[in-house]
């Protein structure tokens, strides 16, 4: 993080975004489906992420995983409108 030109303030902001963020999933899936579930930040998501700030800038992988974000949400979308038909 800091070697990639964070601040300790953006560091810590995206620390705490990451596990507030599956926090939260974690207890809205869990009350939905009445069973213990648990979603986390994954440690290849986390290398991953490590790695590109090194060659590209906070902003441009913000951007990158939105997109994964949104691909992902169609193609699930996709999937289980086939399955339902």
């Amino acid at each position: 993080g800091t070697g990639a030109g964070l601040t300790q303030e953006q560091l810590a902001s995206w620390v705490f975004g990451v596990f507030f963020v599956n926090g939260a999933i974690t207890l809205v899936m869990s009350w939905i489906y009445s069973q213990p579930l648990c979603f986390f930040w994954t440690i290849p998501g986390t290398v991953l992420v490590g790695s590109s700030l090194h060659h590209l800038s906070f902003p441009e992988v913000i951007g990158a995983l939105c997109l994964l974000q949104r691909m992902s949400l169609h193609l699930a979308l996709v999937l289980l409108s086939q399955k339902s038909v």
